[in-house]
């Protein structure tokens, strides 16, 4: 099976952005959503316009990790001439629609996979917008998504306390979807780094910048550490993956014995 390296968010700022003019911005955050945990747009700050722009996936033609670039098959005015959308405000799936029909691209929630109809951006850009379905509304509804930037220094809430706080996460390069999130615990001198899923997360509370898991805290301070930068292995998440399921065949041992 061919191993799919992951993708730090943070690691993303300061990419260049190119299209068919040249020089078009700079990387400066993300997007993603909360209900399938699926990066959506790079904020780019672009050059002429000296604003934030959205890029979807949708519309990124090449991205070279190693260059640090990421290439674009739109010309400067094509950029110039989409969508204002005002990202200091919440955006809106009507927002978003407009943004689509713009740039003749189909919408990624309508459907049931990761990008819609597809698992992929890719394979989802191979779509007529024309034979993709449609639901019903609006449009005024937010389209749940969040920053990048916004996320780190979330706490992690567990049933006995504070287990740590969001560092950054990693997200799959092909798909787009955030499959880690690196999480910092510890004190001062014991200080480390470990993963988690976003599946197990149960609640997000974006007033008191909480993230809350049905997990020990003593569980998630015992993870097996990650290293910043260093690649992530198939032992790696072997083990993390063990660590959990270890402690969710002790704790239904426990319930057992005691009914």
């Amino acid at each position: 099976m061919r191993i799919v390296s992951l993708y730090s968010s943070s690691a993303v700022n300061g990419f260049t952005v190119l299209d068919r003019d040249g020089e078009a911005g700079t990387v400066e955050d993300i997007y993603f959503d909360l209900i399938r945990w699926v990066l959506r747009y790079l904020l780019v700050r672009h050059e002429s316009l000296g604003r934030g722009i959205l890029i979807s996936p949708l519309i990124i033609d090449k991205l070279r990790w190693p260059e640090r670039r990421i290439w674009l098959r739109l010309f400067d005015e094509e950029i110039d001439a989409a969508p204002d959308i005002d990202t200091e405000q919440s955006i809106t799936r009507k927002q978003e629609r407009s943004y689509n029909e713009y740039f003749f691209v189909p919408d990624y929630w309508e459907g049931e996979n990761l990008w819609g109809q597809e698992s992929t951006p890719r394979e989802l850009g191979t779509w007529l917008r024309a034979e993709q379905p449609r639901s019903r509304g609006d449009g005024e509804e937010e389209s749940y998504l969040l920053r990048g930037s916004e996320l780190q220094d979330y706490s992690i809430q567990s049933p006995s306390g504070t287990a740590g706080s969001v560092d950054d996460f990693l997200w799959n390069p092909e798909t787009y979807a955030i499959r880690f999130l690196v999480i910092e615990v510890g004190g001062l001198l014991s200080s480390k780094k470990t993963l988690l899923s976003p599946l197990w997360i149960t609640r997000l509370d974006r007033e008191g910048k909480k993230l809350r898991v049905e997990l020990p805290k003593e569980a998630i301070e015992k993870a097996p550490a990650y290293q910043t930068g260093e690649p992530l292995t198939p032992a790696y998440e072997r083990n993390l993956m063990s660590h959990y399921n270890d402690l969710a065949f002790k704790t239904t041992s426990r319930q057992s014995s005691r009914g």
